[in-house]
């Protein structure tokens, strides 16, 4: 039914914009849409992209191109191809929602807020896309680790509780945990609390401050030479933009933090490669720079996500 829909909405825009071509764009024209309907779908992304390379590309082109690749499972080069048909019809009322769906699906929870909003300010459109849930997501886990000496360290408990939420378009996220241990040197108490915000704009931004604080404190059974050490409430804060552009993610994030009674400033460079334009495999790449110290690390990351339910992450520090 959703495909019989298409069909009809691009079938009226061929009759509308027929008139507006040139000579080669008739001849893309009739080229892509006899790759549509004969569904070569990968034929119809090569024409599509030198269409857009030679500047000749236009709105069904890129419409076209975009339910090609959602057939073939390529779900950030259909971004691509929306993302140019919505910075000249910002409105329009097939690649948009097309492009809202997009977002969901490559887990942008934040750019999908955005153009949700935009839907909104479209009285055609918001009647099939109600408001999302002010709250998006609630989780709750428990961690206990045995100890292998017991008259050194009591097993450890752990607990955490958080939730995702939004303000109007503007995605929050934040947690609450608690971690809990006995041992020969003392009892250690320690709180913590985490809050994040992403912040979307246009063109792929996406602008994520963050906070993070704790609170520890240690009845100490032995002798110490300063006791206010047994106590203390550090953080963490710092902002981080990240941009996608086709198969890219490129991000940079800056961090202070006076953990440990040592202050830190952190620049942390990376990207992202989705090589097959969806997530079934991610490849990242990290830096951390220690501006006191003056020293920088990397880490790599492979993600491999072969359903929705299962997800595998091999790390290298």
């Amino acid at each position: 039914m959703l495909r019989l829909f298409t069909g009809l909405i691009l079938l009226f825009y061929t009759a509308e914009t027929w008139a507006q071509l040139d000579h080669q764009q008739i001849q893309l024209d009739s080229l892509t849409y006899a790759q549509y309907t004969n569904q070569d779908w990968k034929n119809l992304l090569l024409t599509a992209d030198h269409a857009i390379n030679t500047k000749r590309d236009f709105y069904l082109i890129n419409i076209r191109a975009a339910i090609a690749a959602a057939s073939i499972n390529k779900p950030y080069k259909e971004q691509y191809y929306l993302q140019r048909t919505c910075q000249e019809y910002s409105y329009d009322p097939l690649a948009l929602p097309m492009l809202y769906n997009n977002y969901l699906s490559t887990g942008q929870y934040a750019q999908a807020l955005r153009i949700h909003k935009k839907i909104h300010t479209e009285g055609s459109l918001k009647q099939y896309y109600p408001k999302r849930p002010v709250i998006h997501l609630a989780g709750a886990e428990i961690g206990f680790k045995q100890s292998s000496d017991s008259a050194l360290y009591k097993p450890l408990l752990y607990g955490q509780s958080s939730i995702g939420f939004r303000i109007k378009h503007i995605s929050f996220y934040n947690a609450f945990s608690y971690l809990q241990q006995e041992s020969f040197y003392g009892s250690m108490q320690q709180y913590q609390y985490y809050l994040s915000a992403m912040i979307p704009f246009t063109h792929n931004w996406t602008i994520t401050p963050a906070f993070h604080a704790l609170h520890y404190s240690i009845q100490n059974t032995l002798p110490v030479l300063d006791s206010n050490k047994l106590t203390n409430t550090p953080f963490v804060a710092g902002v981080s933009a990240s941009k996608l552009y086709k198969n890219f993610q490129y991000q940079l994030g800056v961090y202070y933090s006076n953990l440990n009674y040592e202050t830190q400033l952190q620049v942390q460079p990376g990207i992202t490669w989705f090589p097959f334009a969806n997530n079934v495999l991610s490849l990242n790449a990290t830096g951390n720079y220690l501006t006191e110290k003056n020293t920088f690390t990397t880490s790599a990351t492979t993600t491999v996500t072969p359903n929705r339910y299962v997800s595998i992450t091999a790390a290298y520090l």
